[in-house]
């Protein structure tokens, strides 16, 4: 377990034998809330998890699906190689993001994307005809949210699951 704040240092405290127990996420990511014909996925650092888990799960047709996966550098890029694996069987378009995130552009992006031009809405074309799954650190979150909210997207199709604690 890394060291990402007082709940995951905390576990170095527990003595060997001792149980334990994980919680959470808690059920946003599952097909049960989707509203569209498409789904977009955005995801950073460990809220890859529960993204893997509903690629996995979902009736998906080729092409009804697309995922952009987010880290600050090459050792955030958990699980990168399942979900590549699953967009590759799926038909799902998969963009990936590495670097520190941009100065100059939305605070989500990295600023190698920033450079390039690329928005939400490049990214996912058809995201006002989608629901959109959002997961990773809560700063990192409110700004992809902000991001898709100004684009006009009904907030009902908006599904956030936050890695705070």
């Amino acid at each position: 377990m890394r060291d990402l704040g007082e709940g995951s240092r905390s576990i170095s405290a527990v003595r060997p034998g001792t149980r334990v127990w994980i919680e959470g996420p808690y059920g946003v990511f599952t097909d049960a809330g989707r509203t569209a014909p498409n789904l977009a996925v955005v995801a950073a650092g460990i809220g890859i998890t529960p993204v893997r888990a509903l690629l996995q799960d979902s009736q998906l047709r080729p092409g009804e699906a697309t995922v952009l996966l987010r880290a600050s550098s090459v050792d955030d890029t958990y699980l990168w190689g399942e979900v590549h694996d699953l967009a590759r069987s799926q038909g799902i378009k998969l963009t990936t993001m590495i670097g520190p995130r941009s100065a100059d552009g939305p605070s989500w992006m990295t600023q190698a994307a920033t450079d390039r031009g690329m928005t939400l809405l490049g990214v996912f074309p058809d995201l006002l005809h989608s629901d959109l799954y959002l997961c990773g650190p809560t700063a990192w979150l409110n700004a992809v949210e902000a991001d898709a909210r100004a684009t006009g997207i009904p907030e009902h199709q908006i599904h956030a699951e936050r890695f705070d604690w």
